[in-house]
């Protein structure tokens, strides 16, 4: 096996699981409950799951091209600020989205918006695989905050990201049943790797 198969692997696993059990519980809504707001401007779990679909679009950009981009250096700022980034998610620290691409715009059905992820996914999956060793650590992803990315940095990223997210569905389900259980979803722990 490979090295980056034992890095990359786990790493593209655990994107997957938590993708796939992020859309199954946000799937077992009823269209009530996927569209419901605790205030006018509040989200819903549609408008999380279209912030989600939107942030890999700003961060992965095209993955047709990708392999195309120049790997962009990263320096000192990006480090400290990577660093921020993953402890935000970590501690799962409210703030606002880093780039209004990334803002939902709550025009898109789940159905619509699960048709969108998927696809990317397979993107992701495919491009991740087609690359060896250097190309893994090319910096050809780039975060509005955090900066470039390589592809082991950037899927870690998607994971804390997902689990960022998946405690906000939990927030909105406490919200809206009042169910100290919380969202089904929600993982135990989040990912231990820093950026």
């Amino acid at each position: 096996m490979p090295a980056r198969d034992r890095t990359i692997g786990p790493l593209l696993e655990a994107i997957t699981a938590q993708r796939t059990t992020l859309l199954a519980d946000v799937a077992a809504l009823t269209p009530a409950q996927r569209t419901w707001r605790s205030a006018p401007h509040a989200w819903s779990a549609v408008d999380v799951i279209e912030h989600l679909v939107l942030a890999e679009q700003v961060v992965l950009g095209d993955l047709a091209t990708a392999a195309n981009r120049a790997d962009t250096p990263r320096r000192f700022v990006h480090r400290v600020r990577a660093v921020l980034v993953w402890l935000v998610l970590r501690l799962g620290v409210r703030v606002a989205v880093p780039a209004e691409a990334m803002r939902p715009t709550g025009s898109a059905s789940f159905e619509v918006l699960r048709e969108q992820w998927d696809a990317q996914h397979r993107a992701l999956q495919a491009f991740v695989g087609g690359l060896d060793a250097a190309g893994l650590r090319r910096r050809v992803f780039r975060h509005p905050i955090a900066g470039p990315l390589d592809v082991p940095q950037a899927l870690r990223l998607l994971s804390a990201h997902l689990t960022t997210h998946q405690r906000q569905l939990a927030r909105i389900r406490t919200e809206r049943d009042g169910d100290p259980q919380g969202y089904v979803g929600v993982p135990h722990a989040s990912p231990a790797s820093p950026l």
